[in-house]
């Protein structure tokens, strides 16, 4: 550490004249790096062996390391630190020339919200980009395979990077504060003799208890229930969904239960995606956002 320390004093950069000042009292530990370098086995390091262990060189300097250490703790973590802001500004930059069609999220405002223009998924290639503007708690509702899933994971990846690296995936983005809580991708788990069902109520559960603790939170949930009965799936889903309403959360809520929407119609906003069917190239998606409830169904067409 204290020799890329060293090395970066000779580089232009914010910290430069600080960590010059802050190494200064700890240099001199790098003039006993040679006690601990990488032996090669050559005929030099055999004597070096030898005397090393005749003067007690590598004890020596170990306990001469420890004391430097102690006394200048502070420094040594400073140090540290300065490397890690400076190491992770470095990932960030690298993540922009990555992803050039980003922005820089204004993050502001006490009520929770997330707005954003052309807004995509960094991980689908050739995104097909849509807005947001969540303010309310939203279902969202499609026929298979049109984008709904990769639409809420856009949202909740990039609610995520904005409050971390300050960089969203999107023309422009407007956010408050908040945690990120989801459950998405659910599994059964034999080994803990656990069903999807009861997978699933557990990492619902898991956000309502956030929730309950008057935190803004952004909540998302993929298929809500799927792993029960329609009609019990209906009734619970409609209760959480009512229940988040009174916390300062917003939850982005996916189902194929389009009667969700109508329950809930004057509590929630409504969303859907839906497929294109043309005589030439039977069904395809335009993988856009559109107001509303979903008006179709496509799975036995898809079959």
């Amino acid at each position: 550490m204290l020799s890329t320390a060293k090395r970066l004093t000779t580089v232009e950069h914010p910290y430069q004249k600080d960590l010059i000042a802050t190494l200064k009292p700890v240099q001199s530990i790098l003039k006993l790096g040679f006690c601990f370098r990488v032996k090669n086995n050559t005929e030099a390091e055999l004597i070096m062996e030898y005397l090393n262990s005749m003067f007690l060189v590598p004890s020596i300097a170990y306990q001469l390391v420890l004391t430097k250490v102690h006394h200048h703790r502070k420094e040594m973590v400073t140090i540290r630190k300065m490397i890690g802001e400076m190491e992770t500004a470095l990932s960030v930059l690298n993540f922009r020339l990555v992803n050039p069609d980003y922005c820089i999220p204004n993050l502001s405002g006490n009520k929770i919200h997330f707005e954003a223009t052309n807004l995509y998924h960094l991980l689908v290639d050739n995104p097909v980009k849509n807005p947001v503007s969540w303010s309310k708690n939203t279902l969202v509702t499609e026929s298979n395979a049109s984008g709904k899933s990769t639409y809420v994971k856009a949202i909740a990846v990039n609610t995520m990077l904005a409050q971390t690296i300050h960089t969203v995936m999107a023309d422009q983005c407007q956010l408050s504060y908040g945690h990120i809580y989801s459950s998405m991708a659910v599994n059964d788990d034999l080994l803990a003799n656990e069903s999807y069902f009861i997978a699933e109520i557990k990492s619902i559960k898991r956000v309502l208890d956030r929730v309950m603790r008057y935190e803004p939170c952004y909540c998302f949930i993929d298929e809500i229930l799927r792993g029960t009965n329609t009609v019990e799936r209906i009734a619970a889903s409609a209760s959480i969904v009512n229940w988040l309403a009174s916390y300062p959360s917003l939850a982005f809520v996916a189902t194929h239960d389009n009667e969700l929407t109508t329950i809930l119609e004057k509590s929630c906003e409504n969303l859907h995606f839906s497929e294109v069917v043309t005589q030439k190239e039977g069904i395809s998606f335009d993988y856009r956002v559109k107001n509303g409830s979903a008006k179709s169904r496509n799975a036995l067409r898809l079959l």
